[in-house]
């Protein structure tokens, strides 16, 4: 009796045994030091692309390739260091360095999210390729819309294309996406003179 269960128990964890062996050799086809190339090469995107494919069920590894991507990262804003005004600090690098494909940045009034904001829309056009018109920021008020696009260029040293339809208030997003051929809501001389403010048609729709 007790051979049979012994078979049977054998025939049972066989294919998870087989399935270990190759499951932790799947885990070892790529390691954090193999992508050390792409990051030297500036290639953030190529990178972090593969470091999720790889590292994304394995946190030690992740944690792994982001310390030393870090690395990178403080090399850029060093080269940054004369538009900063002042260096960021660790957590802030970590938001400039984390691997996701959505980020959550919370922080009190006055700790440098702007910075951060600017900071990752320089290292998006900079290091992942991306094209300036691809992106979009969205601020609270005109004032701080200002403020990043202006903190952007600074950091870029030259302008980059990222002025007027990149960095809106929700206010000048709705109205863009709500805007007919009518023109209901368009105010031409305001708008025209400044891309983020909304327009007198547009105030008295949302009273009335």
């Amino acid at each position: 009796m007790s051979a049979i269960l012994k078979d049977v128990w054998h025939s049972w964890t066989h294919p998870i045994v087989f399935w270990r062996k190759l499951f932790s050799r799947q885990r070892a086809t790529l390691s954090p030091a193999e992508l050390t190339p792409f990051l030297q090469a500036g290639d953030y995107a190529a990178a972090d692309r593969l470091a999720l494919q790889h590292f994304s069920r394995y946190p030690a590894l992740m944690e792994r390739y982001e310390r030393e991507k870090s690395d990178y990262v403080r090399r850029d804003l060093e080269q940054l260091s004369g538009r900063l005004g002042k260096a960021p600090n660790d957590e802030q690098v970590f938001a400039l360095t984390a691997v996701a494909p959505n980020l959550l940045v919370k922080a009190r009034a006055g700790s440098g999210k702007t910075m951060v904001i600017a900071l990752k829309v320089w290292q998006l056009v900079e290091r992942y390729g991306i094209k300036p018109e691809e992106l979009l920021v969205l601020a609270f008020n005109r004032k701080a819309a200002h403020e990043v696009c202006d903190r952007v260029n600074a950091y870029a040293g030259r302008e980059i294309g990222f002025f007027k339809g990149n960095v809106r208030t929700f206010h000048s997003l709705a109205k863009a996406i709500s805007q007919t051929d009518e023109r209901l809501l368009f105010d031409k001389e305001e708008s025209e003179t400044d891309p983020f403010k909304a327009g007198n048609e547009q105030a008295r729709f949302v009273r009335d």
